[in-house]
Formats: C-alpha cells, structure tokens, sequence
C-alpha cells in the first residue's frame, strides 16, 4: 500500500513539474535562476549566496547548492547545505549560512566574551545517556548520527547533532562525512541524497546516471496537513519536504499532531498519524441553539480541542464549530509585532485574546521596537479554517527584509543658559546594536559623539 501510495506521489509531482513550469517565465540560463516554486526568474548571482530570492528559499537550499570536493575554493568556508562563505565569517557570533553549520559547536568551540554561546543541550531532560528528541522522547546517545532515524522528529540524524569538522572531506546536507569514493556511485549513501545530486555529480564522474531526488509531499487528499512548525519547499502550489528533514503534520479533523522524516526513498519514517472524523455530539448548552452548535468552554474541557462558536448568518443556517489559531505562533518572528483584526468589520484587537482567533482573523505586522522599517509595503497573515496562520512562514523567511536593527542615537540635555554643555558627561553619544541574541538580549557598542 505504501508503496504504490509513494509511485503515486512521484507520479503527481512529476506531473506538476511538467506541466505546472511550462507556463512559467522564460529565463536566461546564462543569466538566470528559475525559482521552483513558481518558475520566477531572478538573477544568477542570487543563486546560493547565502539570502533567499525565492518565494520558499529554494535558491539556498541543498538540493540547489550542494558541491563536490572537486569545487572547493581554498580559504572559503561552505556550509553544510553547499554555500560558499569566506572563513572570516565562520564562528562569527552571526549566522551567516541558512542551515546556521557556521555557527555550530564543532566548529566554534570557544566563549567570547566570558558568555558561552555554543552550549548544546543534549540530554534536556532525559538521562545523560540519552539524548532529548522531543520532550519526553528521549532514545540513547549512542544511536546519534548512526544512519538511522530513531527520533520521531529526526534529531538523532540532523545537522545540529552530526556536522563534522573537517574541511577537506565530502559532508552530507546534515553534516555526516562520507568516503569521497561513495559520492557520485549511483547509490544514496546520505540520509538526504545529497552525495548523488546533479550538481554534485554532473561533470565529476563518467558513470553517473541522473535520478530525479527523492521529496515527500504533503499527503494529497486533505486528511493531512503540514503544519507552520515544518519548514516545507514548494512547487507549483506542491509542498514538501526532502529527505531527512523533519514534518510536522496535523489531522484535518482533529488537532492531532505527529512529527515524521522523510526517507531518501520518498517514503515517511514513521506511519502517518491516523486521523478518524470528530463525533456529532448532542449539544449540552442550550444558550447555543442546535444540536451541531458548541460553547467553548465545554468542547475545551471535553476533548481538549482549541473550538469556537460561529454564531448564525445568512450563508451558514446553523452554528458550527471551528478550530483557533494559536497566539504563540505570532510572537515567533522576534523582529515583528503582530496587531490582530476582525475578519467581518476589520475592528482590531488583542492578539493574546485567543478566544478570538477565529478563522478569517487577519494580522498585520509592524517592526518591533528597536528596528528600523525597510519597505513600505503591508505584510498580513490569515487564520484559515483548519486553525492555521496562511503566509506566516513566508513571513518568517522575509523577515530580514522587512526590518532591520535601529541605532539609538541619544542628545544630552544641557545644562547652561546658552546651549552649550559644560560638563563632558553630557555629550550626545550613540548605541548601535552588534549582535542580535534575542529581544532582551543584545551584544551592543556604545560611542560619544
């Protein structure tokens, strides 16, 4: 079943491929890189330079920029994913690569400034044994980046845990070193496919035949559905995932979550979350009018369902339950504040008032306090009906784009008759921001002026 479940899949996406970026833009390969996601041309020099052009960041991501030992560069840097830094920008306190590999302990193995930033919590609650995949899921530290994926959400096999430190050798996508003679041989020896990708092997081995790379999409149907903790790519309208990286994927009929990896064959690591149809229950508070109609509170403390009441109109006879979406999810983007409006009289209110997260909730989004504005154009995110933010990850993606960090330039008072300080400690000073760790969190460098 899963199997022909899988053929099926590549089948579809392949189908899309064809027909779907045949009525895409024309782009000048010699000048050009088409975007996969809908077929935009942007300039090739914004191929893999380390910032996304691409609607999904399809131009940064391994599948694109993975290279072969043949192309390295001497006294450059690349990232795990392929892109190619210079090395002042490694374990520069700045994440400079999109995958963060520049920044991660073993390669950065000191504390600057007294302040231990390459701490990287393994066990979290589990046994010092063992390692934390979720919490609560914990499996043993000895089957860490041993080939297979024993986590649900795959942190055993991922790039946090299994970048290698050396320069000259071949790494995977999630930062495994390979034999150099096992890259191009016609056989997926990384978890992610990455030692047998066309821009890996084409024109470095005579043998090698071209495959079209694994993905796994999001289940077609509508019974599954990524939710905005994946990080999913996207094509012509197709989102998914490659292999070894990690999807969250929710029930349409329920809030029931699951997290599952994606194989180097296409197929899921795990049984996809079986999601059964929400039972019609006789209503227990009459104040809603109808059998199919439900108050908050109770559905809450019954099922543990996140549901609102809809009250009658004109299109819809009958109450009906829907899912809310989650305040906690637009607060994740640290650079932005959301401001929440109604869907039907676009009155705005308090974003942390969940009970009103209805679907058609719309937000839109201002620099946070700090940060300086880059555009002006408006950015909005909508809660959809099955409880989630639509364009929030796009959102997240554009963020740098959006809002930068602002320097606070301070004009002391003076305190003479003309003007004219007579004190040295009130002149004007500035503080500009060095290094961004979280809100209440910056490294800073303060000057007088």
């Amino acid at each position: 079943m899963l199997h022909r479940l899988y053929s099926y899949w590549k089948t579809y996406v392949r189908l899309l491929l064809i027909f779907g970026l045949a009525s895409a833009e024309v782009c000048n390969q010699n000048s050009q890189h088409q975007c996969e996601e809908d077929g935009k041309c942007i300039p090739i020099m914004g191929r893999c330079n380390g910032t996304p052009d691409c609607k999904y960041g399809s131009d940064e991501s391994f599948a694109e920029c993975k290279a072969h030992l043949n192309d390295s560069v001497a006294d450059m840097f690349y990232c795990a994913s392929g892109i190619l830094m210079i090395d002042e920008q490694l374990c520069n306190n700045v994440r400079d690569c999109p995958d963060g590999s520049d920044e991660l302990p073993q390669l950065c193995e000191y504390e600057p400034f007294g302040l231990k930033f390459r701490d990287l919590n393994i066990q979290g609650k589990c046994r010092s044994s063992e390692i934390e995949c979720l919490p609560g899921e914990c499996v043993p530290e000895n089957k860490k980046c041993d080939g297979r994926i024993d986590c649900s959400n795959g942190r055993d096999e991922s790039l946090e845990l299994c970048l290698d430190s050396c320069r000259d050798c071949f790494k995977c996508a999630n930062g495994v070193a390979i034999n150099s003679e096992l890259v191009c041989d016609n056989k997926i020896d990384c978890l992610d496919g990455s030692d047998e990708l066309r821009n890996v092997c084409q024109g470095n081995s005579d043998s090698w035949t071209e495959t079209l790379p694994a993905i796994c999409i999001e289940p077609p149907g509508g019974k599954h559905r990524f939710t905005d903790n994946t990080m999913f790519s996207l094509r012509k309208e197709t989102r998914f995932v490659y292999p070894n990286q990690p999807a969250e994927l929710q029930c349409q009929s329920s809030n029931q979550t699951a997290w599952n990896v994606c194989m180097k064959d296409g197929s899921w690591n795990r049984e996809l979350p079986s999601c059964t149809t929400m039972p019609k229950y006789v209503n227990r508070n009459p104040d809603t009018n109808g059998t199919n109609g439900c108050q908050k509170s109770w559905y809450r403390k019954a099922f543990s369902y996140v549901l609102s009441f809809t009250p009658w109109s004109q299109e819809n006879s009958s109450p009906r339950c829907t899912k809310l979406c989650r305040p906690e999810d637009l607060t994740k983007i640290a650079s932005l504040i959301p401001t929440c409006y109604n869907g039907k009289d676009g009155s705005s209110f308090n974003c942390n008032d969940e009970n009103s997260l209805i679907p058609d909730t719309s937000v839109k989004f201002r620099c946070t306090e700090g940060f300086m504005r880059l555009t002006d154009k408006e950015y909005y995110v909508t809660c959809n009906e099955n409880g989630i933010w639509e364009g929030l990850q796009e959102l997240s993606l554009k963020q740098d784009k959006l809002c930068t960090y602002q320097c606070i330039i301070n004009h002391a008072t003076s305190n003479s008759a003309n003007g004219v300080s007579k004190n040295s400690h009130h002149a004007s000073w500035v503080v500009c921001v060095v290094n961004f760790i979280a809100l209440n969190i910056v490294l800073t460098a303060g000057q007088l002026i």
